[in-house]
């Protein structure tokens, strides 16, 4: 994959031809905004996320690093955010984000994630990579 997008670039999902992964969506929300307060607010605004990223063809990234940033409580929830990108067309695919040698192939948040979501949701390489 050539380019991630970071978070706070959601508004210009599709504007960039070379952005083929939005990196850790819900990072930004997990790190900065009240989720007790803000989190339905915070799925709209994915909703059209996804529709930009999806007729852009930008797969969405399911990271796990982002586990350890959210309180536990939301663990179960974060899912919708993915379910959301699903039912756009988003492709999604898997990322560690390991910052530390022992954290390399972690996958434990990634694996609560897809076990709420359809079997095979992750997307192939060749589905994601532009041309």
């Amino acid at each position: 994959m050539r380019t991630r997008c970071p978070m706070s670039s959601l508004w210009n999902i599709g504007r960039r031809a070379a952005i083929d992964t939005l990196a850790h969506p819900g990072r930004l929300l997990a790190s900065a905004v009240d989720l007790e307060g803000f989190f339905d607010d915070a799925l709209k605004v994915f909703e059209e996320a996804a529709a930009r990223s999806a007729k852009s063809n930008i797969a969405w990234e399911m990271n796990e690093l982002t586990g350890g940033r959210i309180a536990g409580q939301w663990h179960g929830q974060w899912h919708y955010i993915y379910e959301i990108a699903l039912d756009a067309g988003v492709k999604l695919v898997y990322g560690s984000d390991a910052h530390t040698p022992d954290a390399i192939g972690t996958h434990r948040f990634v694996d609560s994630l897809l076990s709420k979501l359809p079997k095979g949701c992750l997307g192939r390489p060749e589905e994601v990579i532009k041309k």
